[in-house]
């Protein structure tokens, strides 16, 4: 006992020593690997000739790939942040996601930028900071190219979390970073996580003196395509992997929440890790051929709930649909302001997203108009978003209140309009949630006798690419009810 004592006393002092030499690194490195030893190497070597490994001897099996790279930046040690968190974190995900990978730390220059080859690049830290032009441009394509950008802001430090999102808002300008819904499929990619405990002390508190409080988790992201590709922790969730509460915290996560939200970050990763590689080889299709038989646009709302989640996907839907129907008219795809006269310039509107949004009482006065006057509104529920789904279905009664949205039944033309269609297929995560269901599903509001929207809370997979924790039609049936639609809408 006395022995124990005396080694817990060393073990605190080398913590606190440590601390104090650098109050932004935590934490001890991990233990290194035992080395091999056997029981003569005490002795003189036994003399030449040595004999050769025999082919029948087993050769040292190859060192893991690694998952996730804690990248070195900014001046001094303070990258590091908690030292040993993402080996400890991949010490705990291993076994209950059945993987086997490592860890490394390099600087940018080091970094390879090819995501087959490094999925994960792990920022943390408590120091502002800024990426070069060239480096913003490599991390632009690395994103593009299917790898995922993550950063924590050590002890919840705000002067990090800050720079990350200027950092990446300048990588990523045209796609803002927002706080991901509850349905976000990294909440339940392992472990459904509806609640997690934070504490975030007073100031002059000590974070283990802070008390915990339970509320709904917080990370940040940006989407490229229908994947989160950047996610920010601004509560310290580093510290957790490694088990560790630092008194000098400013907002963190409990270990045990920790290392089961790290444990569903990388079961993400991983599930979107080889389908990110194909998003990137859809075409985008342009219709060149000359006109013979007029012009159809098809006009896609811009809105602020992540309006062109895959460009890539619309224009392949274009191509078959003028494959499929043998059209003569020059197909072509616009972006269309709600806000614009230009809405009524064009009789089809198109209408997708993954979150939240909200229509301005000129986009409301606007689209209403264009709706009673003959317009066709066409919406589907991106990867079958929840978000997304309660806001459009908000926003549509605004526009049209006193019209009801409802099921379209399997009688409705819409269903007979060019493919007959009496079943679909759906995605695994529909089946699990409805086994057997396999009727197609649209619904709609009518305006004086005819359906103006059309809508899928389904999402429709158009680009063959079907998504990882996705709640959709099939492709193959998909591509048939969206054709469907659009032969409807324009014939009516």
């Amino acid at each position: 006992m006395k022995h124990f004592v005396i080694c817990f006393l060393l073990f605190g002092s080398v913590v606190s020593a440590a601390y104090a030499a650098n109050p932004t690194v935590h934490g001890l490195p991990p233990p290194a690997k035992p080395q091999r030893v056997s029981a003569a190497e005490g002795f003189p070597p036994l003399p030449l000739p040595v004999v050769p490994m025999r082919r029948s001897e087993q050769k040292r099996p190859p060192q893991p790939l690694a998952l996730a790279t804690k990248v070195k930046y900014g001046t001094g040690e303070q990258w590091r942040g908690t030292i040993a968190d993402l080996k400890q974190l991949l010490a705990y995900a291993s076994p209950r996601l059945n993987i086997s990978y490592t860890t490394n730390e390099m600087s940018l220059k080091e970094f390879s930028f090819d995501p087959k080859v490094l999925p994960v690049m792990y920022f943390t830290g408590h120091q502002r900071f800024r990426f070069s032009s060239d480096e913003i441009e490599k991390m632009r394509q690395y994103l593009a190219n299917g790898g995922t950008i993550i950063g924590n802001a050590c002890c919840g430090n705000v002067i990090f979390s800050a720079s990350f999102k200027d950092e990446m808002q300048k990588i990523l300008p045209d796609r803002p970073m927002v706080v991901l819904p509850p349905d976000h499929p990294i909440y339940a990619s392992y472990y459904t996580i509806e609640k997690v405990n934070y504490r975030k002390p007073e100031p002059g508190q000590s974070a283990a003196d802070a008390p915990v409080i339970q509320a709904a988790p917080n990370f940040e992201g940006i989407n490229v395509g229908c994947r989160t590709a950047v996610i920010l922790s601004k509560a310290d969730i580093s510290a957790g992997w490694d088990e560790l509460i630092v008194p000098t915290a400013e907002f963190l996560i409990e270990p045990d929440d920790a290392l089961k939200l790290g444990t569903n970050l990388m079961a993400y990763c991983l599930a979107f890790h080889q389908a990110a590689q194909q998003y990137t080889k859809t075409p985008v299709y342009e219709d060149v051929e000359r006109e013979k038989g007029g012009e159809f646009i098809f006009a896609q709302v811009m809105h602020g709930g992540d309006w062109d989640p895959h460009a890539g996907a619309v224009s392949r839907f274009i191509q078959k649909m003028k494959e499929s129907t043998s059209s003569d008219a020059k197909l072509r795809r616009v972006k269309v302001d709600l806000a614009s006269a230009d809405l009524f310039s064009y009789p089809f509107l198109y209408m997708t997203g993954h979150y939240d949004f909200k229509f301005t009482s000129q986009e409301i006065s606007n689209l209403a108009s264009y709706l009673k006057k003959g317009g066709f509104l066409f919406a589907n529920a991106c990867c079958g978003s929840a978000d997304f789904d309660i806001a459009f279905k908000r926003e549509m009664k605004r526009v049209l209140p006193g019209f009801e949205m409802k099921a379209l039944g399997t009688s409705h033309s819409i269903f007979d309009s060019f493919y007959t269609i009496q079943k679909v297929a759906y995605t695994q995560k529909v089946e699990l949630a409805s086994p057997g269901f396999s009727s197609p599903y649209l619904e709609g509001i009518d305006i004086e006798g005819g359906t103006a929207v059309v809508y899928s809370p389904y999402g429709l997979v158009w680009d063959e690419q079907v998504r990882p924790y996705s709640l959709a039609v099939m492709p193959e049936d998909s591509l048939r009810l969206g054709i469907n639609t659009v032969v409807f809408a324009l014939s009516h």
